[in-house]
This record gives structure tokens, sequence and C-alpha cells, in this order.
């Protein structure tokens, strides 16, 4: 049996000489607001803050509802990972696998346009892509930060197309 192990370790030896690893460093995505903390706003308060004033502090939100009951901000911040490229008879491929945590801040609006409850969640998780030339593929996202799940997740009203 020892030399199965000799040959796993030659295979992986292997791989990684033929390869090139690269770092993903941490930071928050292209794509991403930085303004979403940890837990909610302590300006928010349920019954005394008002729409605009959400607004106002966070921006444009990522998410609305048609009928206006609601909002979602979310960021998605990278805590970094590893990848490695491997170049073979003239082509090349892929893998990487990193770790994302995802917040999302949803806060819903009485019929005067107050916040009447507030929710925050948060998940970390890991993620891999691959792929080979000009085609890959890479994981799911384990919270969905642009609130297509919201409505249904959360039982409320539609989220509006933009």
């Amino acid at each position: 049996m020892r030399w199965v192990r000799t040959i796993a370790v030659a295979g992986a030896a292997s791989a990684l000489l033929a390869g090139c690893p690269f770092p993903i460093p941490s930071g928050y995505e292209f794509i991403s607001r930085e303004n979403v903390g940890d837990g909610v706003p302590v300006f928010i308060k349920t019954g005394i803050t008002t729409r605009e004033e959400v607004m106002m502090r966070l921006g444009e939100p990522d998410a609305v509802a048609v009928d206006d009951s609601w909002l979602a901000y979310a960021s998605a911040y990278g805590l970094g990972g590893m990848g490695l490229v491997v170049f073979a008879g003239g082509g090349a491929g892929g893998v990487a696998g990193w770790q994302t945590r995802y917040r999302r801040l949803i806060l819903r609006f009485d019929e005067l346009g107050v916040v009447s409850h507030p929710n925050f969640e948060s998940k970390t998780c890991t993620e891999y892509g691959g792929g080979m030339g000009a085609k890959g593929d890479y994981t799911k996202p384990c919270l969905d930060i642009w609130g297509e799940d919201t409505p249904a997740t959360h039982g409320l009203s539609a989220k509006r197309r933009w």
C-alpha cells in the first residue's frame, strides 16, 4: 500500500509544479456596497425611523418591494482563498476556492413609511469555481444579496424589477 501513497504524492506534486497557484485576496466584491455592517444600524429605530431617513443614510437600496413595503441592503465580502491555474497542450484551466461573508438588511415599513420590522441576516460560505478555456462555472452564493428570494423567504410582497 505504500506505492499508492507514493503515486498520490507524486501526482499532487506534479499538478502543483505544472500549475501556478495564486492567492485570492480579501475585500469587498466589485458589485458590493460597503456600508452594511454587523447587525441593524443603531440609527434605525422601529416605529421612529422613516424610509427617507434610511435612504439618506444608506443610499439607494439593492432591492425594493413593488408596493414600497420593504427595502433591502446587502454586501459581499471575500475572506480570501486559493486558486490554481494549469497550462498544458496550448490550453489552460483552473480551479479556485474562497470564502465569502454575505450580509443582508431587510427593512419593512408601515403604511406611513416608518420602519416596522428590521431584519438582519449574515452567512459565511465556501465557494468554488473552475473551468477550461473560456468555459467555467462557480457555486451559487449562500445568501442572495439581490433580494430575489426575499418575498418567498420572508413572506413579503413581490420585488420590483429594475
